[in-house]
């Protein structure tokens, strides 16, 4: 159906970071139009693309296209543009929704930030919330190194849990995302029940980094002995990372604690 060909299919979005601090004033702007693809629609999906036009200021030795006004244009397309008001809600709604349906109806389903320092990826991904502050590069939070999450003192309790408002306007797709996913879950266990069938439904989490092309377990303590993650192939499970650690986990709140319990082994 329209689900699973489009639970199949890459999407790629952009979104645009406003321009703030020493982005502010530079010569350059990025605007986006509306564009069918490559002036069809897509069959299987019926989206529609969107394309952005980067104007840049023209090179000193004049080559490359340019509009007369000593500026070069560059036009790209994608499946969708976040300009710069968009909402970490609208974000959400176009590019994690569909991810985490895919994932309760048997897909696999990754969504994959990509750009460079300060560009915003972390903002777009966890976003801000409680105590805990990120150098999204959008003006906002302590600046941290490479966009790494920045701990307060007062982040954990004496059991390592997090104060976590996934409610937040600022919640980003991780976030979002849990929640909608134990939602599914829920509707899933209340309709078996409804049609007195029995259901059960198992989550567990598991959080590695490459690191110097490396694998980290970010779960398992940094003194830890045991033998390393392995990427491991098989012909029954397909390829899989062998002594992963996958903790169990019940709430979309405890899974975003134990996300940032992670983050703070991160490198």
């Amino acid at each position: 159906g329209e689900m699973e060909a489009s639970a199949r299919r890459i999407k790629t979005y952009l979104r645009v970071r406003p321009s703030v601090g020493r982005g502010k004033g530079t010569r350059g702007r990025i605007r986006a139009v509306e564009s069918a693809s490559d002036g069809e629609e897509d069959e299987q999906t019926r989206m529609r693309t969107r394309a952005v036009t980067c104007e840049m200021e023209a090179r000193e030795d004049g080559r490359g296209r340019g509009d007369g006004r000593g500026m070069r244009q560059h036009r790209f397309a994608f499946d969708g543009v976040f300009e710069e008001e968009a909402s970490q809600e609208a974000v959400f709604e176009e590019v994690g929704r569909d991810a985490v349906e895919a994932a309760t109806n048997g897909f696999n389903a990754t969504l994959f930030a990509y750009g460079q320092t300060g560009a915003g990826k972390t903002y777009s991904m966890q976003g801000l919330d409680g105590a805990r502050t990120i150098d999204s590069g959008d003006g906002t939070g302590e600046e941290g190194e490479d966009g790494d999450v920045v701990m307060s003192e007062d982040e954990f309790e004496t059991n390592g849990d997090a104060t976590t408002d996934l409610d937040d306007e600022h919640a980003g797709l991780i976030p979002r995302a849990l929640k909608r996913l134990f939602e599914r879950v829920e509707k899933k266990r209340a309709d078996a029940v409804v049609n007195g069938e029995s259901c059960e439904i198992e989550v567990k989490c598991s959080y590695l980094e490459i690191y110097n092309e490396t694998l980290r377990d970010l779960l398992m303590c940094v003194d830890h002995d045991g033998p390393a993650p392995n990427v491991r192939e098989d012909a029954k499970r397909g390829t899989f990372v062998e002594n992963c650690h996958e903790e169990r986990v019940y709430g979309a709140e405890q899974t975003y604690e134990t996300f940032l319990r992670g983050a703070a082994n991160r490198r």
